[in-house]
């Protein structure tokens, strides 16, 4: 109760500030900042998400946005709940979360689960496929996925409503502000109860499901000073509470457990831009706390975590076609858990060096990071990336990097079973594709072919041995993935420029596959992860007709192997309308959505069922 009075309040002071004149002088509407190296994706493949198209209007959470994009693929189990990524056939451990260019993954599991992300706290979401350890560190091994909060004058209030099946309710206000001094709040209420119709087996009646019921809400709140055009110091604020029951899964007869989730998060992010400098300073704090009980097992568990951030970086531009940055990464983390004997602390560093060479049709970047831990040695890291333009409309691109993973607290920490002495895990990743673009009057398109192939040693695997009852973390495996993505966009523009039809199309083909068979968990030489499809498709049609869009999409995901039983393979189609309307002079955006349009039954996780045909309908109103 007491948090969600202070986003309130919050809100309140907000509105006030909203309404007051502004004196300060004129600065130009929006500030454009040089993206830093590290911001670049030369030679790898990344996908942005603007986040004010229309069409993702109904999408509620990152595991949303990026599973249905085919990015990558997200294991869930329906809105709400535990949402995991894997890029290219990797573990959700392997991928490196960002906001604003800060770490965000609990250090005790070593991911982050994509369903406490809302949209509504970003404002560009960037998928980048592929290594990128040498830049950001530890984690960032099969991909990475970048939150980042735009900076804005724009003095407006907006105001998102939508409700849907299964007593889906999601509010959304945020009021933005201000000019040399500018300021943003977004609050957020969610919550449905999860209670969905569903098939246990073949032949049995449908039933609810039942002990599912999701509430969720939060507050982002950032300031920003502009001491010039180019030079400004930012202060941003995360705070949410998630509530979320656990359903049994179709072999239980019921559930009572539920997980509380609470998330602090501050960042405090100073730039300067010169002529041919900058200099960007960030430092955090992040606090998060997980809550887990289970009556009927008598179970109860409190796992809560506080990390310190400090991120500093210096970059020149020497000449026109070279730029030169240096940084340095320091971390230090609290971890307290009832399988923890005592607390567990945790300090890292890392310094890093990036050159960026742009030589007119050819692009290069390198990059070098050496990080030290206090149980693991961790070897230095390289990374280099090319652009080659071949000719107008096509690119050659590539990438070599070294990417490693640092064991987890849990890995390390937990009673019975944490080893201290587990290694890195660490592997060489190589990448190779084409981008062929053609612009022309009414007829766009793009194609962008990649081929990866990435082996990791040391892959730790939690494992009984022979004289221990209880599991344990150890370096047991190498596992060796490879594929292919392939990516589509055509636009045919109507003689109405503000009138257009889309294609977009996405597919991956990945085998990753484990190198050294392991008895427990049985994993036999050569045999694909669990819970890695070898085949992926998504294609989405849209139809944008100036005030009305509509866009269909179908995604196909070939079957699995589960933990203990195989998954089959499943089409699911989706549906959304949206389109502009005007009542009583005031300009609003509504939309609908239908989920699982063909009401197929599936799974993604074993036993656990995922909801058939369902609907989202709501409104975007914005008073400037």
């Amino acid at each position: 109760m007491t948090r969600f009075s202070l986003i309130l309040l919050f809100g309140f002071l907000c509105c006030l500030l909203f309404g007051q004149a502004d004196t300060t002088v004129n600065l130009d509407s929006i500030l454009v900042l040089d993206e830093p190296i590290r911001g670049q994706s030369i030679g790898t493949r990344s996908t942005v998400f603007d986040l004010s198209r229309p069409e993702l209007l109904p999408v509620a959470d990152i595991s949303q946005l990026a599973g249905e994009s085919g990015s990558l693929f997200i294991k869930s189990y329906g809105f709400g709940s535990l949402a995991t990524s894997s890029f290219r056939g990797a573990g959700a451990s392997q991928t490196l979360v960002l906001w604003n260019g800060l770490p965000i993954q609990s250090p005790m599991l070593g991911q982050l689960d994509l369903s406490l992300l809302p949209l509504e706290f970003v404002d560009e979401v960037i998928v980048i496929h592929g290594g990128s350890s040498a830049l950001w560190g530890s984690g960032a091994v099969a991909g990475s996925i970048e939150l980042r909060n735009k900076v804005t004058d724009k003095n407006s209030i907006k105001i998102r409503s939508s409700l849907g099946s299964f007593n889906y309710q999601d509010q959304n206000l945020a009021i933005s502000f201000g000019k040399r001094f500018r300021g943003s709040t977004s609050l957020l209420y969610r919550t449905t109860e999860n209670d969905f119709p569903y098939q246990p087996f073949t032949g049995a009646d449908r039933v609810r499901q039942q002990n599912a019921k999701f509430v969720q809400k939060g507050l982002l709140q950032s300031f920003t000073y502009l001491f010039s055009k180019n030079k400004d110091l930012s202060l941003h604020v995360w705070l949410q509470d998630t509530d979320r029951e656990i359903p049994p899964l179709i072999t239980q007869n019921s559930s009572q457990a539920r997980q509380n989730d609470k998330a602090s998060r501050f960042s405090l992010i100073y730039k300067n831009i010169g002529d041919h400098s900058q200099q960007k300073f960030k430092i955090a704090f992040f606090n998060e706390k997980n809550i887990y009980d289970d009556p009927v097992i008598r179970l109860s568990n409190i796992n809560e975590f506080y990390t310190s951030l400090l991120d500093l970086e210096q970059e020149w531009s020497l000449k026109h076609w070279f730029r030169f940055s240096i940084g340095t990464t320091h971390s230090y983390t609290l971890a307290e858990a009832q399988a923890y004997t005592v607390a567990a602390k945790v300090y890292r560093a890392s310094v890093f060096v990036n050159g960026e060479f742009d030589l007119g049709k050819a692009q290069f970047m390198t990059s070098l990071r050496k990080q030290w831990s206090e149980l693991q040695v961790v070897p230095p890291v390289p990374s280099l990336s090319f652009e080659y333009d071949v000719f107008s409309q096509l690119t050659l691109k590539g990438k070599i990097s070294y990417d490693y993973r640092l064991p987890t607290l849990n890995d390390l920490f937990w009673t019975p079973g944490g080893n201290p002495d587990l290694m890195p895990e660490k592997g060489w990743s190589e990448e190779l594709g084409i981008r062929i673009e053609n612009k022309e009057s009414r007829f766009d398109w793009n194609l962008e072919v990649t081929a990866y192939n990435r082996r990791i040693n040391n892959w730790i695997i939690w494992s009984p041995t022979e004289k221990q009852s209880f599991f344990s973390p150890r370096n047991l495996t190498r596992v060796w993935s490879r594929g292919l993505e392939q990516q589509i966009s055509v636009k045919y523009f109507l003689p109405d420029p503000n009138k257009y039809i889309g294609l977009n199309l996405n597919s991956n083909i990945q085998r990753s596959t484990n190198e050294i068979p392991v008895a427990i968990p049985k994993m036999a030489e050569g045999e694909q992860l669990v819970y890695t499809p070898k085949f992926q498709i998504t294609s989405r049609i849209i139809f944008n007709l100036n005030k009305v869009q509509c866009s269909y999409q179908h995604q196909f995901i070939s079957g699995y192997s589960g933990i203990n039983d195989p998954l089959p393979s499943y089409n699911l189609g989706f549906l959304n309308l949206s389109g502009d309307l005007t009542i009583f002079k005031q300009d609003l955006v509504w939309f609908l959505r239908l989920n699982n349009l063909w009401n197929k039954d599936y799974q993604v996780v074993e036993r656990r069922p995922m909801p058939g045909r369902n609907f989202r309908a709501g409104i975007n109103v914005e008073i400037e």
